[in-house]
């Protein structure tokens, strides 16, 4: 069922005025009705709906009347941070989670993966940045070295090391922060062998800015 947008449709009416409005109505209160009774996932965190009032002039025949078309916009409540943090995580196909695997290698597929992946662009920006920092040498590199560096920023510089596990510890649910400081030594290497890999993989976008002459 689709319940994204709904908006109530607006006919040419051959007859009276009053009937014309009258069906307006009756398609609005169908369609609240039909909603009240949806028990699909989809109308989960359905609480309310946004209004927006469109007056329009429609005539009919020969004489002008007034209608109010309502058109309703779903706004989609979650109960928690959590639920919000989870439903923003994009899918990895590739992500396996299954019982032979030890918890460590489950919260890296169910967790750390997919939240490295939906803050990529933010962690390309976090070197971008550490680059400029430090004096763009990176730029100045082969690929080769360009590959090392990465790996020395992401394995030795401790501060650095420490902004990277933030933008993905960040993205933890509550659960996932209890579990993960259970075992965070392991963990760490887990999470931080994930970013270095996607810097790398994506090491083609760090070219030298345009310099505006």
């Amino acid at each position: 069922m689709e319940i994204t947008s709904i908006e109530s449709s607006l006919y040419d009416f051959k007859s009276a005025p009053v009937y014309g409005l009258m069906v307006v109505i009756m398609i609005f209160l169908l369609k609240i009705r039909s909603l009240a009774a949806c028990n699909e996932p989809l109308c989960n965190g359905l609480t309310y709906y946004d209004v927006d009032k469109v007056v329009e002039k429609v005539r009919f025949r020969e004489s002008e009347t007034i209608i109010i078309v309502l058109t309703f916009k779903k706004l989609l409540i979650m109960e928690n941070r959590d639920e919000y943090l989870v439903a923003l995580r994009p899918e990895i196909p590739s992500a396996k989670v299954h019982n032979g695997m030890g918890p460590d290698e489950q919260f890296q597929n169910r967790t750390l993966r997919p939240v490295a992946k939906l803050q990529h662009d933010l962690l390309l920006e976090v070197f971008r940045n550490y680059i400029k920092k430090h004096k763009n040498v990176f730029y100045g590199l082969d690929t080769v070295k360009r590959v090392d560096y990465i790996e020395n920023a992401v394995n030795r510089d401790q501060k650095f090391r420490n902004s990277l596990k933030g933008i993905v510890m960040g993205m933890f649910t509550i659960n996932e922060y209890l579990f993960y400081i259970s075992n965070s030594s392991a963990l760490n290497k887990r999470m931080m062998n994930i970013v270095r890999e996607r810097l790398i993989s994506s090491i083609q976008v760090f070219e030298r800015p345009a310099i505006d002459l």
